[in-house]
């Protein structure tokens, strides 16, 4: 039988000993080009991009959970970033990914959550319910917005 990424939501919830309401989901770090090294590989075919890395994000009222997988199979520790330590915290809504950026440790991190996934329903429930609670992020760690 294949395994589907509920079916890696539950492992998740059970190793981690995690409280799941609907503030789960997958993701990835943001693709970005090295437009320097892409247009001398252009005309090959090549565009030069970082690798992907893939993650179960977690959301709740302390921290931002993450736990990196790959090939349908968790690998390496899940880290725990307790909200206290991240600054401009920000989300951006769109049809197929909610794009999440965040400091930490004086660096800037871009992330990309899953916002449908055919066969996945939990996905979009799940990204609807962090977006309308704001991903449980407290007020200090959101991006302070400039008028004018």
């Amino acid at each position: 039988m294949k395994k589907t990424m509920e079916d890696m939501l539950q492992v998740f919830c059970r190793e981690q000993g995690i409280h799941y309401h609907l503030n789960i989901l997958p993701g990835h770090t943001k693709v970005q080009t090295n437009w320097k090294r892409t247009i001398f590989t252009a005309p090959f075919g090549h565009v030069a991009t970082k690798r992907i890395e893939y993650y179960f994000f977690c959301f709740d009222r302390y921290a931002l959970s993450l736990r990196q997988y790959e090939n349908m199979a968790f690998f390496g520790p899940t880290v725990h970033i307790p909200w206290d330590q991240i600054s401009g915290f920000e989300a951006k809504d769109g049809p197929l990914e909610i794009e999440i950026a965040f400091d930490f440790k004086s660096e800037r991190y871009h992330m990309m959550l899953s916002r449908r996934m055919r066969g996945e329903e939990w996905v979009k429930e799940n990204g609807d319910h962090l977006l309308e609670n704001g991903f449980f992020c407290p007020e200090g760690a959101r991006r302070r917005r400039s008028s004018g």
